[in-house]
């Protein structure tokens, strides 16, 4: 299986095509226009994001229109929570955010400043110092994410999930011959119903209190230079779940570099003590969604959103195939 490039999938928004009112706003920010911006290559979304320098000053800057797309409302619940976690937590801070009108249309955009991190994305490849501090963030981030007040952090990991039909009667209709998967290896009858049952077990496998990220993949991770710290970044899915739950959906891409998955997991005091059936139970979860989404018409606006599902997707399945020991 060949792997995914996560720095390159984005389609955004120039710095040009913004409103000259948001454009004003980054330059006062600057303290004069902007003399270089390098779009943000990673995510799925159409919103714009970019680092905008003048000089020596730098910022991570993010925009959306109310009448634009679903990225509005994102944008504005991810400068909620920034603007509500405490100093000191390895993400990267919010400088600003605040409404701006666009005077030709009248449209309101959300416009967050964020600190410019300089680093690498972890994954070309995957190291165990990567690794490790990718986990070390999340060690610290598990406490005091708790500290968020709870209007901010509603529903849980399951949500989107356990609650689409599609995704929770996909694998029952491939085991059944009424769908097939042709970005999967060949499965057997008994695998798919393996997966189908441990879909309909997630709700009850995954009940928890702990608040998590609920979105980490590769591209959300910044990996600073020098200092090699994990910043955690993209913050507008945070909800509850296990507190292994963001560990346990990143180690897939881990495997897929070639590390041990399975011992980082057992090592972890996120996961050390997790259940297997749960840790696979969500790992299916998240596969039945992958190949939903796989499977689902290409987006024009997220071209590379698909061809992620079909990735993400065989490497769960993957993994799970070594874990419940389907070739023994």
């Amino acid at each position: 299986m060949t792997g995914f490039d996560y720095s390159s999938t984005a389609r955004r928004p120039a710095h040009e095509d913004l409103p000259r009112d948001v454009r004003d706003v980054i330059a006062g920010y600057l303290g004069g226009p902007p003399d270089h911006v390098q779009p943000a290559g990673g995510g799925f979304t159409p919103g714009f994001a970019a680092t905008v320098r003048r000089g020596g000053a730098a910022l991570f800057v993010k925009a959306a229109s109310r009448s634009g797309s679903f990225v509005y409302p994102a944008y504005l619940r991810e400068s909620a929570v920034l603007a509500a976690l405490p100093d000191g937590l390895p993400i990267p801070r919010l400088v600003s955010s605040q409404a701006v009108t666009d005077s030709a249309s009248g449209d309101e955009w959300v416009l967050l400043c964020l600190e410019h991190i300089d680093g690498i994305m972890p994954g070309s490849p995957w190291t165990m110092d990567q690794a490790a501090a990718v986990h070390a963030s999340l060690i610290g981030l598990d406490q005091r994410l708790q500290m968020l007040p709870a209007h901010l952090v509603t529903g849980s990991v399951s949500d989107g999930l356990t609650d689409d039909g599609a995704v929770m009667a996909i694998f029952g209709r491939c085991a059944a011959g009424e769908q097939s998967v042709p970005f999967l290896p060949a499965l057997g009858r008994e695998h798919w119903l393996d997966l189908q049952g441990l879909v309909e077990r997630a709700p009850f496998l995954l009940e928890a209190s702990r608040i998590v990220h609920n979105d980490l993949r590769p591209d959300n991770v910044i990996i600073e230079q020098p200092s090699g710290r994990a910043l955690i970044c993209d913050w507008n899915f945070v909800t509850r779940g296990p507190a292994w739950a963001d560990w346990a959906g990143l180690l897939p891409y881990l495997r897929h570099g070639g590390l041990d998955a399975d011992a980082l997991l057992r090592s972890s005091p996120l996961s050390g003590g997790a259940g297997a059936d749960s840790i696979d139970a969500w790992l299916a979860l998240l596969a039945a969604y992958m190949v939903v989404s796989g499977l689902s018409p290409e987006v024009a606006s997220s071209p590379k959103l698909r061809a992620h599902g079909r990735f993400t997707a065989g490497i769960m399945i993957d993994w799970l195939s070594e874990r419940r020991k389907w070739a023994a």
